[in-house]
């Protein structure tokens, strides 16, 4: 796991990339705790490159999400893959952290039949 910390045009980004399970949110923290003591402004979370997320990193997300909060700032995070977008929507801070809503989906007869209405 690694990280790296930058300022673009739409503020701090904090990219993330490799396993962000225990051993990675152990590595992750001290980065964490540079972002919140030693930066200002919202920060925006880059996951394109994390393939895997476990508890601990969910816990990780979770402190600073937390920790900015309480300074009054704001996360976002972008680019969140398949298994952590997923894993973010299933603890329900999908919309929480601006990832995007998933699609409706039409199951029945209706659905089978072609018949449902689009969302």
């Amino acid at each position: 796991m690694t990280a790296s910390l930058s300022n673009d045009r739409s503020g701090l980004r904090l990219q993330v990339s490799g396993a962000l399970d225990g051993e990675g949110a152990l590595a992750l923290r001290p980065m964490l705790e540079q972002v919140v003591t030693g930066t200002i402004g919202d920060v925006v979370l880059d996951m394109s490159a994390v393939g895997f997320m476990d508890g601990c990193g969910f816990g990780a997300v979770a402190f600073l999400f937390k920790r900015l909060a309480a300074q009054g700032r704001c996360m976002t995070v972008e680019g969140a893959t398949t298994q952590p977008l997923a894993m973010f929507r299933k603890l329900g801070l999908g919309e929480v952290l601006g990832l995007p809503v998933p699609p409706r989906r039409s199951f029945g007869f209706a659905a089978a039949l072609g018949l449902a209405r689009a969302a």
